[in-house]
């Protein structure tokens, strides 16, 4: 069997851990799209915690209850992604209504001679008169967004206008997904305040007995057997995150070869590979996204062996609790809280 491990971005585990209550109520809210609080949601968590997987693994349980799934990045020409995937997917859509929407043109005579002015419509517009049609077809709309950012105007205008469009059709749904200081900045704008109404779902540290039980019945499915020694190594290393679990995984088989049993060694070695391309991939490119103050509150938790207090971290760094509250918050959501 081929490796069953999978860090690669846009790939869904072949057994997920920890997202379970998550689906569940998703899958609820495709059933009941008129109530359910989680119809609007946002993802929240730090590189490695899986967010990009889970929307994938929600993407599957809405097409599975019939709706249309549309999934982009938050980047400019976003909106007309969107719009354009919908189309394609579509098949039931009148096609006069769609070449409407490309264009509508109006005849008129200037000196003798006829031309067509092409009369654009806006993005509203044209989403409106698909929403239109899926009333009718009796399905429903889920549009996943990943990487959030803040400052793009076109995602503010997504969620704007996505709070118009399901006050006409309920049978709509968004779900975005992002680090922890972009939604919140999101959040904060004026225009989308609607949205701080949304389900937020923080993804930290999934338990180590749910890792556990993931990796091993990745493993068994593929045929291969542990020590229950080194299984406890292995889950002490991917300490809670989603990203690190197939990152190991991956490496640890690979380094197994065509052997049935993995050996310590293997083990060793899986793991040095795993810890040295997350600290480049996610820990390093964390750490330079932080601000020097955000540095100066790391450094002043240093000092502690365990468990820091806020109290003290302030104390060592010359300010009061209020003002370092807010880096505690800002640094607890990267990691481990």
């Amino acid at each position: 069997m081929n490796n069953p491990f999978t860090p690669v971005f846009g790939t869904v585990p072949l057994y997920p851990a920890g997202r379970d209550i998550i689906l569940n109520d998703m899958h609820k809210a495709f059933l009941n799209w008129t109530g359910s609080p989680d119809i609007t949601s946002i993802l929240i968590g730090p590189r490695g915690s899986g967010k990009t997987a889970l929307l994938y693994m929600i993407a599957e349980q809405a097409k599975k209850e019939g709706w249309i799934v549309t999934d982009t990045i938050a980047r400019k020409g976003m909106l007309e992604d969107i719009y354009q995937d919908i189309i394609f997917q579509a098949d039931f859509l009148d096609p006069y209504v769609i070449a409407r929407l490309s264009s509508v043109g109006v005849a008129n005579v200037e000196f003798g001679i006829e031309r067509i002015e092409k009369e654009k419509q806006n993005w509203r517009s044209k989403m409106s008169s698909v929403m239109s049609q899926f009333s009718n077809m009796e399905t429903g709309l889920l549009i996943l967004v990943d990487e959030v950012l803040p400052d793009l105007e076109e995602m503010v205008d997504l969620a704007a206008i996505y709070q118009l469009l399901r006050q006409r059709y309920p049978r709509t749904s968004l779900v975005m997904a992002g680090l922890p200081a972009n939604i919140y900045d999101l959040l904060n704008n004026k225009s989308v305040s609607f949205l701080r109404r949304a389900r937020q779902r923080f993804l930290g540290r999934i338990p180590d007995q749910e890792i556990e039980l993931s990796f091993k019945k990745t493993l068994e499915k593929g045929g291969k057997q542990i020590d229950d020694k080194d299984l406890k190594q292995i889950v002490k290393t991917i300490d809670g995150f989603a990203y690190m679990m197939q990152l190991t995984g991956y490496y640890i088989w690979e380094a197994s070869g065509e052997k049935t049993k993995i050996s310590s060694e293997d083990v060793r070695k899986g793991i040095e590979y795993a810890v040295s391309e997350f600290r480049i991939g996610i820990l390093d490119h964390t750490f330079q996204e932080l601000s020097d103050m955000d540095k100066k509150f790391l450094y002043a938790m240093l000092k502690d062996d365990d468990f820091s207090n806020l109290t003290d971290v302030s104390n060592r760094m010359g300010k009061t609790t209020g003002y370092c509250s807010s880096y505690k918050k800002k640094i607890a959501s990267f990691g481990r809280h």
